[in-house]
């Protein structure tokens, strides 16, 4: 499994600058923790968050129009308020082909094997298991 991902490892290179890096967060303090974050890993690519998943499906389906550009990376929250990661991955990669899919790692602190088991038959490229400090955070962010 080329892109599995658990605590920032094995997260493929090819992330380009130039496109954004996307993260579905609906807790405000982590959120701001892991913009925080971003920011010290000295990334460069632009930094959009979303507080819910129909957020991400709006952005998705104006990168499928044309509107904006697809994301270099989703790090989405696997235990979202109103709907579960996992539905949101779902419905986006039922929106996308094969060509066109965007790189989701899940996220989550939880670290059971059923649970990364089903990000991965859902089509996730990777799950992380929440860093439990700020430079695990920045360290994932310095190595994708």
């Amino acid at each position: 499994m080329e892109n599995f991902v658990i605590d920032g490892q094995h997260v493929p290179h090819y992330i380009f600058n130039t496109c954004p890096i996307l993260v579905v967060e609906d807790d405000p303090d982590m959120h701001n923790i892991v913009k925080k974050c971003y920011e010290l890993s000295g990334r460069t690519n632009p930094y959009i968050q979303f507080e819910d998943g129909q957020q991400l499906i709006d952005y998705m389906e104006k990168v499928l129009t044309g509107e904006r550009p697809m994301p270099a990376l989703v790090l989405m929250d696997l235990h979202l308020n109103e709907k579960k990661g996992c539905d949101i991955l779902k419905t986006v990669r039922e929106m996308t082909n094969d060509k066109d899919d965007p790189v989701i790692i899940m996220y989550s602190a939880s670290n059971e094997p059923e649970i990364i088991q089903k990000c991965m038959d859902m089509q996730a490229n990777g799950f992380l298991r929440k860093p439990e400090s700020i430079q695990d955070y920045i360290s994932f962010f310095k190595g994708i």
